[in-house]
């Protein structure tokens, strides 16, 4: 069920995230696969404290306890609100069920497997998406019981696993076994490049540059893949400006090789160009000002405003979101002032210390792996990490961990890596011994001849 929910998120985006059970307060799926979890992690064979043995899980159990002290004195007078604005929080327990079920190096080899079948396919469905939701948008059908969109299109969000995808295509490579990876051809990679050039969104370049500069840093072995990233590069600009696509966009915005040059520089000077949108940079940085000065040097210092209120009312930044989503604004399009607005300092310096443990344990996982030759091992953390580095950059400019499609996926994440980062180091292991026997060296036959 976990498994179908996070494709749903990945390739239908927030329009996965409205799909609910009308109960008179909806029972989103996010929600359904929680609870759902939940009840699993209490199953026979499920190791419940397996990510309890790692700092990091220590370390959410302090964040978390904080979390609720700042959210049980509001549920009398916010209710639902305040339940639903500590799921930033609670999505964690995904860390906890994920690192529980997967034990042992044969599900893990699953799960890469699984995975490398299905992250090809996400490169060629974001252009699909993307003109579906901006160009098309009275084709694509409505979730039931909602006016929004099946597919909802972020560009942050679609960049995230776009960067995972291509993160695994160049880490995963070389490890043993049928994931197939290096198959793909050089033109895949121009067409991930070149669908990252037409969104109009700073805050995808800036997650897609910091999750590929990672991918890169951690490709220590395989040299080439330095010169193949800067040919597709020199590839994508060139056909980029090659075609020189206008395409009229909502809202004011385009597809065109000035917007995207434009867009590059505005994220380091100021602009006057409307269509670069410099008022939403300059509204999100007097927010998350606002909210360093009522809590660094104001009256919420220790405790923050708690879940529950509305960030943007009680900060004055009150706006309804735009496009299909009518549901007004609540938090600043920064997990980290998140954190800070809603548990004061103590609150963000867990956040912080979590975020730095979970890093930690992968490079230290990633390390050992490395020394022992143990590709699987090493080419899934490395993977871990590079998502790591995408889902902080994209969340530090949206609305992302807070909300299912993003935090769901990132807890998961981080329970893989967790999982993952305990297991011995093995070098040279065939896939055979992982339990596939016959059908691995099938596929990996197939995979050959592709």
């Amino acid at each position: 069920m976990l498994a179908i929910a996070l494709l749903g998120y990945a390739f239908l985006g927030k329009g996965f995230a409205y799909v609910h059970v009308p109960l008179g307060i909806p029972f989103y799926v996010g929600e359904i696969v929680l609870v759902a979890g939940i009840l699993a992690y209490l199953l026979p064979g499920v190791a419940l404290g397996r990510a309890l043995r790692t700092a990091p899980g220590m370390i959410f159990l302090v964040f978390a306890a904080w979390a609720l002290l700042r959210t049980a004195p509001f549920l009398g007078s916010c209710g639902l609100d305040a339940v639903r604005d500590a799921s930033v929080v609670y999505y964690g327990l995904f860390m906890f069920m994920v690192c529980g079920v997967l034990r042992g190096r044969s599900e893990l080899w699953r799960v890469a497997k699984m995975y490398g079948s299905i992250s090809c396919w996400f490169v060629p469905w974001v252009p699909v998406a993307f003109a579906l939701f901006f160009l098309a948008p009275e084709s694509l059908p409505a979730v039931p019981g909602t006016d929004i969109p099946v597919v909802f299109f972020k560009s942050g969000d679609m960049v995230v696993h776009l960067t995972g995808a291509l993160a695994f295509s160049m880490l995963m490579r070389n490890s043993e076994g049928p994931i197939c990876s290096g198959q793909r051809s050089i033109w895949w990679y121009v067409a991930a490049f070149l669908t990252v050039l037409i969104l109009p969104a700073r805050a995808a370049y800036l997650t897609f540059i910091a999750g590929l500069v990672a991918a890169l840093s951690l490709n220590r072995k395989h040299r080439s893949m330095y010169w193949k990233i800067i040919l597709v590069l020199v590839l994508s600009l060139g056909a980029f400006i090659a075609m020189d696509p206008t395409i009229k966009l909502p809202r004011g915005r385009e597809v065109s090789v000035r917007a995207t040059l434009g867009l590059a520089r505005s994220v380091f000077s100021k602009t006057d160009d409307p269509a670069l949108r410099e008022s939403t940079k300059l509204w999100r940085v007097l927010w998350w000002r606002d909210i360093a000065r009522e809590t660094f040097l104001g009256p919420y210092f220790w405790t923050g405003r708690g879940f529950g209120a509305n960030l943007a009312k009680e900060h004055g930044y009150e706006v309804t979101s735009p496009g299909h989503d009518v549901r007004p604004l609540r938090s600043p399009h920064n997990v980290h002032m998140t954190v800070l607005a809603r548990m004061g300092v103590p609150g963000l310096v867990l956040w912080l210390v979590l975020q730095g443990a979970l890093l930690w344990t992968f490079l230290a996982g990633w390390l050992r792996a490395r020394r022992a030759g143990d590709a699987l091992v090493q080419g899934v953390l490395a993977c871990v990490v590079c998502y790591w580095v995408a889902f902080m950059f994209n969340a530090t400019f949206d609305v992302y961990l807070e909300g299912p499609q993003g935090g769901i996926w990132f807890w998961s994440t981080m329970g893989l890596g967790l999982a993952t980062a305990q297991l011995r180091p093995r070098a040279g292991e065939e896939p055979a011994s992982y339990g596939a026997g016959h059908a691995n060296r099938e596929t990996a036959r197939a995979c050959s001849q592709a």
